[in-house]
């Protein structure tokens, strides 16, 4: 248990990731995608429509639960959603890598522990400066964005004395590039591949062409990851591809879809396909279900083999990577001389002019 006298100061890490249900049953389901669905971040309307986002998630969410709880009972452990047991196992983690003077607690966006409620936690349990990781390494609107508005939203209303400071996006962070190359090497070590007879295809999660239409800095931020891993395993130029996944809706979504990407690399012959997820910091519905299940068994179908690396998880790398940005990070978020000073900033880890920044 974690101990400080009234002198020592207190430096706090929140971890955020997307959420996950609480339970395996229809009605904690519905909720989950209810609250998704009707963040305006997720689903943009017009500005005067947006009354309409709340009705439109929770009509989505009544009617694909059930669908969607049958995916979840593939992946449901003993232990509950593997979403919620990797993130508190990362917690754990860096906070055993970090040691004192920081604490490390997690949140999610949907569902709980709510991220309103662990800054509020955090005040309570005396924090000076919070440095808070979304885990999401490509900044977008839809993810980080929305972590964005929610922890602004509640700063502006609650004013701490306390200075928070979101990491904002990592794509090109080489800590980040080194970790998920490690785990690409233990994939191909496993199967016996090696990336002269294999190829490698990067899955991320799609968004809407009207996100990106509108500024959003995703798709480029991907393609950095990528490019930065492949770098990393020395993976010829030419043998790999990012692609996108988990669309869903009429709307028009960022492509190749991983399927369609599967599907013609069969077609040309491929008959080794390694698939990373590399927006993905914990394997969950969309890595294990999605990638794992539906698309290893079209691979299959068509004569292939697929190798599914795992995502980042608490991979000591990992966990030594974001070790390393909270501490270089440390200095932005050191308490004021002033107690009533209250700020929140957001910078990517590696500071680039065309980086979200944002400042209330």
């Amino acid at each position: 248990m974690y101990v400080r006298s009234a002198a020592q100061h207190m430096h706090a890490v929140l971890l955020i990731n997307l959420g996950t249900p609480e339970d395996l049953t229809v009605a904690a389901v519905r909720r989950f995608l209810a609250e998704f669905l009707s963040d305006p971040d997720v689903i943009r309307m017009p500005r005067l429509l947006r009354w309409c986002n709340p009705i439109v998630g929770h009509l989505i969410a009544w009617f694909r639960a059930r669908h969607a709880l049958e995916m979840y009972a593939t992946i449901w452990t003993d232990e509950g959603s593997p979403l919620r047991i990797l993130l508190e196992r990362q917690r754990a983690a860096l906070e055993q890598e970090l040691g004192e003077p920081y604490r490390v607690y997690t949140a999610v966006r949907y569902g709980r522990p709510a991220i309103v409620s662990q800054l509020e936690r955090l005040v309570q349990d005396g924090a000076d400066s919070v440095i808070i990781l979304p885990l999401y390494p490509q900044y977008s609107g839809g993810t980080t964005g929305s972590v964005l508005r929610k922890v602004g939203d509640w700063l502006r209303r609650h004013r701490p004395a306390m200075r928070l400071h979101v990491l904002s996006s990592w794509q090109d962070e080489p800590a980040f590039h080194r970790a998920q190359a490690e785990l690409l090497r233990e994939t191909l070590k496993r199967h016996g591949w090696t990336c002269e007879d294999s190829f490698l295809l990067f899955s991320a999660h799609s968004i809407p062409v009207s996100h990106v239409a509108g500024g959003d800095p995703y798709p480029d931020h991907v393609q950095a990851s990528a490019r930065g891993v492949a770098t990393q395993l020395g993976w010829p130029e030419d043998r790999w591809k990012v692609a996108y996944q988990s669309r869903f809706g009429p709307t028009e979504w960022l492509s190749p879809s991983t399927e369609d990407a599967a599907a013609r690399l069969c077609a040309d012959g491929v008959r080794r396909i390694v698939v990373c997820p590399i927006s993905f910091t914990a394997d969950c519905l969309e890595t294990l279900e999605e990638l794992g299940k539906r698309l290893a068994e079209q691979i299959e179908s068509a004569g292939a083999e697929m190798a599914l690396c795992p995502a980042l998880n608490d991979a000591p790398a990992f966990i030594a990577a974001m070790a390393e940005w909270v501490r270089r990070h440390h200095a932005d978020v050191s308490p004021s001389d002033h107690a009533s000073s209250q700020t929140i900033s957001s910078s990517p880890v590696s500071a680039s002019p065309e980086s979200p920044q944002v400042r209330s």
